[in-house]
Parts: structure tokens; sequence; C-alpha cells
């Protein structure tokens, strides 16, 4: 009997920094860029909502990911192709 590997295979470093990475992900949204870096939030998903720290302030805190430029992860969609009208 053929065993199954339940394992996904994640791709290295070098196979995403040309293409299916944060930074070229349609739901990537870039929030600050430094010298060192590309911040972004991710809004694949709604936000989500974080209870308030303070008593005084009975609210929520809605809060999308953040992500760098070159992060990567299993729900990667590139841009939307523009079509001619």
């Amino acid at each position: 009997m053929a065993s199954l590997e339940l394992t996904p295979s994640i791709p290295s470093t070098a196979s995403t920094v040309g293409g299916d990475h944060c930074g070229t992900c349609r739901f990537w949204q870039l929030e600050e860029r430094n010298s060192a870096r590309a911040i972004g939030r991710c809004r694949r998903s709604p936000p989500v909502l974080l209870p308030s720290d303070s008593w005084s302030l009975p609210i929520e805190i809605s809060y999308f990911p953040e992500t760098e430029k070159r992060d990567w992860c299993g729900e990667y969609q590139g841009p939307v192709p523009v079509v001619g009208i």
C-alpha cells in the first residue's frame, strides 16, 4: 500500500521572491516603506476584531494582518487583469 504524504510542500524564499508574494498579491495594501523593508496590510479576509484593553473605552478595534512585501501565504492571488471595454 502506498503511503500518503500529508505535509504540504512549502516554497523556498527563492521561489517566491520573483512572483507569488504579498507585494504582488491583489489583497495587499502598502502602508509604509523605508530603506530596510516595505510593510503593508493583507485585506484577503475581513478585519479581526480585538477587544479594547481599557475599561473606560468599551470599543473594539478592527485589524488587518500586517506583513512585509516579501512574505507569502497559501491564499495568494495575482493582480486583477485589466480588460478593455
